[in-house]
């Protein structure tokens, strides 16, 4: 990040590269540049990227509706849609569409896509970084590309054990998993119920000035694929993009008073002699706008705690081992295996956490006892059981597809069973 002074004519003009609009924006050659697409290839991706996602593409151009006009990519943008636009070719959904038959997205291809954009989002713009890291999705990304291979490859192995392990019974194991996943499904909705209006109750105590947007509702869920969360942030600009195509694209001119005012924004400005030549400095110029400008219009206040998080995340991860790594580096012991000591440790643990929840089960078991009449079921719960019984419907409809998917997957490992 820089740091230091910078240096202003009395009278500069700061036009660079009037193709782009403002003296701050970046032409479709500087979006070329940051994307390591040519010519042709940015611009295909670019209508693609704006057919994927809904954006009108003529908010990118100078002239409004004229076929004819170059683009010009406001600071609020361009880096948000250059990260759509350099990945669109890796995408799930793009690399999906090449298949021939069935267009599956595989979750492998989700996990390198979360990856490469991850990387990327580090080596952005400081207030870009930050906006993004504080949106919970974000969080999901690096789980999705840590687990899904090691997911897939565990799944994988499991449904082939099912029938090619012949001493454990195949219709035993399917009904524990059967009813373990239906306790599970519940609970999920379950969850989400709760957390549903527990969020409604709390917007209708909030005065309407200080509630979300439904934009911002949206970017702010937890499992939200990470493209999306750029392509909200950028609907979310748009405004102030057309903006300032409204009013003719008016150079940026950097508030020197307020920039001296502010130490925090790390850059003084001083006058010169008249007559002394300054080169002009567009990438500081661009940063001056970063930090007066674009920084008001986003919240990064959650940024340092959600960046502590993502660093406890990863290395709590690369903790983790499976049971062959376990075995090929000697870490992994059966509990005859251990050192007494190691039993002992175990032990005292389990008792811990075992007299723990025998003091709640005989808090509650005194509370009943007190309790004259039985519990009643609760509006709450009765609106999540009928929400529940409404959602097993709407799935039955909507996963047909999938439905088929997984029939085929069980079906093949089955099939070992039956050679």
């Amino acid at each position: 990040m820089w740091q230091g002074y910078i240096i202003i004519l009395p009278q500069i003009d700061w036009r660079f590269l009037v193709a782009a609009g403002r003296n701050v924006d970046f032409t479709q050659k500087e979006m070329e540049e940051m994307t390591g697409l040519d010519r042709t290839r940015f611009k295909r991706n670019l209508e693609k990227v704006c057919e994927m996602y809904k954006f009108d593409i003529n908010n990118f151009k100078k002239e409004k509706d004229n076929p004819n006009s170059h683009f010009t990519f406001p600071p609020e943008i361009a880096e948000l849609l250059a990260l759509l636009v350099r990945n669109y070719d890796i995408h799930p959904k793009t690399l999906a569409n090449k298949e021939k038959g069935y267009k599956i997205v595989k979750a492998s291809d989700v996990a390198a896509y979360n990856k490469k954009m991850l990387s990327d989002i580090d080596e952005m713009e400081e207030i870009f970084k930050k906006a993004i890291y504080c949106r919970p999705g974000h969080y999901s990304a690096a789980n999705i590309a840590f687990w899904s291979d090691e997911f897939i490859k565990q799944l994988t192995w499991f449904i082939m054990n099912l029938s090619s392990l012949k001493g454990e019974s195949l219709g035993d194991t399917l009904a524990m998993f059967t009813k373990k996943m239906d306790v599970m499904n519940y609970n999920l909705y379950r969850g989400e119920s709760i957390r549903n209006l527990s969020m409604a109750s709390n917007e209708e105590s909030t005065p309407l000035y200080l509630r979300m947007s439904e934009l911002d509702k949206k970017m702010n869920q937890q499992n939200q694929s990470i493209d999306v969360i750029i392509a909200d942030m950028i609907q979310a600009f748009l405004p102030v993009v057309r903006q300032i195509r409204e009013e003719n694209f008016r150079d940026y001119v950097p508030p020197y008073e307020f920039i001296n005012a502010n130490p925090i924004l790390g850059i003084r400005v001083v006058e010169v002699p008249e007559g002394e030549e300054v080169e002009e400095d567009k990438e500081l110029l661009r940063t001056l706008y970063y930090r007066t400008e674009v920084a008001c219009l986003i919240d990064t206040s959650p940024f340092a705690q959600n960046e502590y998080n993502l660093e406890h995340l990863y290395k709590k991860n690369l903790e983790w081992k499976s049971i062959l790594e376990g075995i090929n580096d000697g870490s992994f012991k059966e509990p005859y295996e251990l050192s007494n000591s190691e039993k002992i440790k175990n032990l005292k643990e389990n008792i811990q956490c075992y007299e723990a929840d025998l003091r709640q089960c005989r808090e509650l078991l005194e509370e009943l006892e007190h309790e004259e009449a039985d519990t009643k079921e609760d509006f709450l719960t009765k609106n999540i059981k009928k929400g529940y019984q409404q959602h097993c419907k709407d799935l039955e409809k909507s996963c047909s597809r999938l439905n088929e998917t997984v029939d085929k997957l069980v079906g093949q490992a089955m099939e070992e069973i039956m050679k």
